[in-house]
């Protein structure tokens, strides 16, 4: 039988953010992190307004996504373009895909301002967020930690070098350095470089390093 599916948007308390033909069902972890990327807002400053914008976002809200808006824009377009960012997916392929099964979607366009103006802004507020709090917990201790840099092959295009500090006992990163290729002599320099300046800043920052294993 030939059945006209049923246009039905809400934001739920699932636990994840799933696309349906004509639907569309989000999640309030979804919803938490469209919150946190709204943040930079100019009318989301104090910390009150910041409560005001989790409560709504954690709440269960059975309402129509179109009716729903976060800092003056509407919860769906910034609730796609949130978890397609945050999953790591391919915007231009998932959005692709999306047309191709008709099911609407942003465009290409308002995608990659939502990534300028909100969710960068986001990661690097989250990543700063949780960096301090860890650095806080070990300070004062000895901590064992090791790192490894990448880039491009060494001699070729290797334009830029992250160098990654990871420690032992919480198993997190706590610190990544980058150095760009025109800042040293040569490219094969440009990992060595990373690490002696990453190295000094946690030194600087009151880090306490018992050991440090460095990948071959």
């Amino acid at each position: 039988t030939n059945r006209t599916p049923r246009r039905c948007h809400h934001i739920r308390s699932a636990s994840s953010l799933s696309l349906r033909p004509a639907s569309l069902s989000a999640s309030g972890c979804a919803a938490s992190t469209l919150a946190l990327a709204a943040t930079p807002c100019s009318q989301w400053h104090s910390t009150d307004d910041n409560k005001q914008l989790y409560k709504l976002a954690q709440r269960n809200v059975e309402e129509p996504i179109e009716r729903r808006y976060v800092c003056n824009k509407a919860a769906g377009n910034a609730l796609i373009c949130a978890t397609i960012f945050f999953s790591g997916a391919d915007a231009a392929t998932t959005m692709r895909l999306l047309r191709s099964i008709n099911i609407p979607t942003v465009l290409d366009r308002l995608y990659f301002n939502y990534q300028k103006v909100y969710l960068l802004s986001a990661v690097k507020q989250v990543y700063e967020q949780r960096n301090t709090k860890l650095s806080k917990a070990l300070r004062g201790k000895a901590i064992d930690l090791a790192g490894d840099g990448r880039c491009d092959e060494p001699g070729f295009s290797a334009k830029y070098c992250t160098y990654n500090f990871h420690e032992a006992t919480t198993k997190k990163i706590i610190h990544v350095e980058q150095v760009q290729s025109d800042e040293v002599s040569s490219s094969n320099a440009i990992g060595n470089v990373a690490f002696v300046r990453g190295f000094n800043k946690l030194k600087d920052q009151g880090f306490t390093i018992s050991s440090f294993m460095s990948g071959v």
